[in-house]
Order: C-alpha cells, then structure tokens, then sequence
C-alpha cells in the first residue's frame, strides 16, 4: 500500500546540450528583438504617413484645378480625422511608455496584459505600467506597440479610402 502524502521525489536532470541552449539563447534574443523591429516598422509607417497626404493634396489639385477643395468636404474631413488618429497612434508606439519592473524576477506564469485603452490613459497621466517580470516587460511593451502600429495601421488605410471617396465623389 502506497502512502498519497509522501514527500516528492528529486529528479535527475541533465544539463542542456549546446543545441538546446543555443535554442534557448536565441528564443531570449528574439523577444527581446520584437521591440526594435516594431519601432523600424513604427517609423516606415510615420514616413508613409506624412507622404501619402502631400500626394493626396498633389492629386486633388491635379484634378480640381483651381479649386482644390472636393464637393464633398464630410469624406475630406473624416480622411483628415483618421490620418490625425494613425499619427498619433504610431507616436504612440514609437515614444516609450514608463514601465514598473521588478529587476530580480526573470519570468513569471501570470502575464501582465493591459488593454490599448489603459495603455493610452497611463500615456495621458504618464503613470507607468506595471509588469510582474523581466520578461513580462518585454512581451508587454511588444504587445503595446502591436496594438498602437495596428491600430494605426487602420486609421491609414480608412483615411486612404475616405480621402479617395472625396476625389471620386466631388466630380
């Protein structure tokens, strides 16, 4: 008969072999990586951002003339409105926010996970984010800066079609 509150019993384990820990290296690595390929993409988007309205306002001019502004002005102010929110969603992904870390935890089950709304109110009252671990921060921060750069990345392309239904639609 068996006794069901014995003690544990200790494991054997072998150390990692190269391959392993050279897998485990490169897995820190690239988490620790995805921040630095989002601002990259967080700074192509700015810059396509800031082009694509000049060549809209290029094109608008090439084809009303003198009059550069569409019939339908609701569709230009909504374009507007939209590339006003992209700019600031990417600013938003490219300034760092103020994170709280513990710096002698390394890993944690529980992740720290804030909505994009909390992420915008703790950028308004500039009050950091707390993360319970190392790498809790870094998957946070990545985390935050896919949903400002999607969210971004939504508003452009809606500006882009409003502001195309305000050519088509003003002739």
């Amino acid at each position: 008969m068996s006794d069901s509150t014995s003690s544990p019993r200790a494991v054997k384990s072998i150390p990692h072999s190269e391959l392993e820990q050279l897998l485990i290296t490169q897995y820190a690595t690239e988490i620790i990586k995805q921040n630095d390929r989002l601002d990259d993409l967080a700074k192509q988007l700015f810059t396509l951002q800031l082009a694509i309205p000049s060549l809209y306002v290029t094109a608008l001019q090439l084809l009303s003339g003198k009059n550069s502004l569409p019939n339908d002005t609701t569709l230009l102010a909504i374009a507007a409105f939209c590339w006003a929110c992209a700019l600031v969603c990417t600013v938003v992904a490219l300034f760092p926010l103020l994170y709280k870390v513990p710096s002698h935890v390394v890993r944690m089950k529980n992740k720290t996970d804030t909505s994009f709304l909390s992420l915008i109110k703790s950028r308004l009252t500039n009050r950091a984010i707390k993360c319970d671990s190392i790498e809790g921060f870094y998957h946070q921060c990545a985390t935050d800066k896919r949903r400002a750069l999607f969210l971004s990345g939504l508003c452009f392309f809606l500006s882009i079609g409003f502001a195309g239904a305000s050519i088509i639609g003003g002739k």
